[in-house]
């Protein structure tokens, strides 16, 4: 008997067995294997998927080209080894494949360069699920609009630890404005503060000001000497309702860490007087500041209050380094 002669729930038991690569293959041989994969797909093996990474990059007339890369968790498959794809001018019909036969719950890391592209955004928020943890998550997010899909999405990635953004740019917004609650974030780091974009300015002063686990803050840009932007971060973190106050036997309970790139152009005096400006205010609100010039590459001002809950100091550390 052919193989194509056996029963579909045959068929699928054998296919179960077979690794992405060769089940893609087999996809193609003929429309009876197309579509017993493509309507059973709840039936097989899911790899669990590890590392993620998409891209609308191009766009041919009326089509668009992406960039895909996804790897598993070490030694998941069959034969023990860790499976890894990538494809540079990947189709939307084949992140679809990709994603349909792959777990997506335990993702550890995500990035994402979406510029004007709502087929992608549904595309995603068909496959990640609701609740995932992620480690780092990296946006690069442009569209004509703050639509539903692009607000489900932002939801499901907001349950993360660290978060890069490199653009978050909204061309026409509505006056009310959603942003999810990102209450596991632990480290926000942004290539410029702020982006003249209303809603990337919104996001990020919403992440600060109401993310209780926030400890680490980090503006990635080449150089730093926004005296104005710096100041607005700063009364903000001050003024959180539970800032400094998560009391406990680790001294990171009481820490507040802000690294910063300076402008290494800078003239001495206009460096000076960009540190003192900053010394002058953080004086206002803290009993304790010193500047520490600690090494050739780094700089830091550090201010410090006594908890009134727990007797400890409560420190604010700003770093001014060349390269993070």
């Amino acid at each position: 008997m052919s193989i194509i002669n056996l029963p579909n729930e045959i068929l699928i038991e054998i296919f179960s067995y077979l690794p992405f690569q060769n089940l893609n293959n087999v996809r193609s041989v003929s429309k009876q294997f197309y579509y017993i994969i493509e309507n059973n797909f709840h039936k097989l093996n899911k790899p669990g998927m590890q590392n993620l990474s998409v891209s609308n990059v191009l766009k041919c007339g009326d089509k668009e080209i992406y960039y895909f890369c996804c790897s598993t968790e070490s030694n998941i498959s069959l034969r023990g080894y860790k499976i890894y794809i990538e494809k540079k001018n990947a189709s939307l019909g084949y992140i679809n494949f990709i994603l349909k036969r792959f777990k997506t719950d335990n993702l550890l890391s995500i990035d994402l360069n979406i510029q004007k592209n709502e087929k992608l955004i549904n595309t995603l928020n068909k496959y990640l699920t609701n609740g995932s943890k992620y480690r780092d998550v990296y946006v690069k997010i442009k569209n004509s609009h703050y639509s539903e899909e692009l607000k489900r999405l932002l939801e499901k990635l907001s349950n993360v630890e660290t978060l890069n953004i490199n653009l978050l740019s909204i061309e026409s917004l509505d006056n009310d404005i959603v942003i999810p609650d990102f209450d596991t974030i632990k480290n926000l780091r942004i290539q410029n503060l702020f982006d003249n974009n209303t809603f990337e300015k919104e996001f990020i002063n919403k992440i600060i000001r109401d993310s209780p686990q926030l400890k680490e803050l980090c503006i990635l840009k080449k150089s730093f000497d926004n005296y104005a932007n710096l100041i607005e971060v700063i009364d903000m973190i001050i003024s959180r309702e539970w800032n400094f106050n998560l009391c406990g036997p680790k001294y990171s309970n009481h820490v507040f860490e802000i690294y910063l790139n300076y402008n290494e152009n800078l003239e001495n005096e206009e460096k000076a007087n960009f540190i003192n400006n900053i010394y002058d205010h953080l004086m206002e609100y803290f009993e304790n500041v010193f500047y520490d010039y600690s090494s050739e590459w780094k700089s830091l001002i550090s201010a410090s209050n006594t908890c009134s809950d727990c007797g400890k100091n409560k420190y604010l550390h700003i770093y001014f380094v060349k390269e993070r």
